[in-house]
């Protein structure tokens, strides 16, 4: 019985390190690559000194289409659709502010060797997004992201990955548009940690 346990581990083993030997990564120049990345986010916060009561909903997608340049170096186009819910009540007053965004860009991104399979990935981006407001007042907005985010990637096979990107150092650039009149503009330039900056995706390469 120890032996039949002791062989069945063995060959286990050795069939798992094949496996691994015999897997390549597909990161190689001339392949395509398709993503695409999700994120959903719901919160609730209150006041202890007052009744007031916030609620915030969001959903963000992003699908993006790639040439492998050179292996390991990935360029291409980047999608996206992201839509905010913020409602706050109280016994005074209630106010609600929807936000629909659409966007579209350029990227590139390295990969770093940690194994074969799990890769340390570095993207660097820019976007162009067209945004509209639906609060007491309608507005709408144009705006302009230039960033690098940091993640890692695992790949499941030959051609599926899993992604995980966390935090962004970007520049930013917002203007607000009311009855067609830019009536506020903004720049900023820092490191985001927030919740909004964690994604998760799938990458296939074919």
């Amino acid at each position: 019985m120890k032996k039949l346990l002791l062989s069945t581990l063995l060959l286990t083993s050795l069939i798992g390190f094949s496996q691994e030997k015999e897997f390549k990564s597909p990161i190689k120049k001339g392949v395509i690559n398709l993503e695409g990345n999700l994120a959903f986010g719901k919160s609730n916060s209150s006041s202890v000194y007052t009744d007031l009561e916030s609620k915030a909903t969001n959903f963000r997608i992003n699908p993006n289409v790639g040439f492998v340049v050179q292996d390991n170096f990935v360029v291409g186009v980047s999608l996206g659709y992201s839509y905010l819910k913020n409602t706050s009540d109280s016994s005074l007053s209630t106010s609600s502010l929807k936000r629909h965004s659409y966007s579209g860009g350029l990227f590139a991104t390295q990969f770093y060797d940690i194994t074969e399979k799990f890769k340390f990935n570095l993207t660097g981006q820019a976007i162009y997004n067209r945004t509209t407001f639906s609060s007491n007042r309608d507005q709408k907005g144009n705006g302009v992201n230039i960033g690098f985010s940091p993640g890692f990637t695992y790949f499941l096979g030959n051609q599926i990955a899993l992604k995980f990107n966390y935090g962004s150092l970007s520049y930013n650039y917002f203007e607000n548009i009311e009855q067609d009149r830019v009536v506020n503009k903004s720049h900023n330039i820092g490191l985001d940690l927030s919740s909004s900056q964690v994604t998760f995706g799938l990458s296939y390469f074919l």
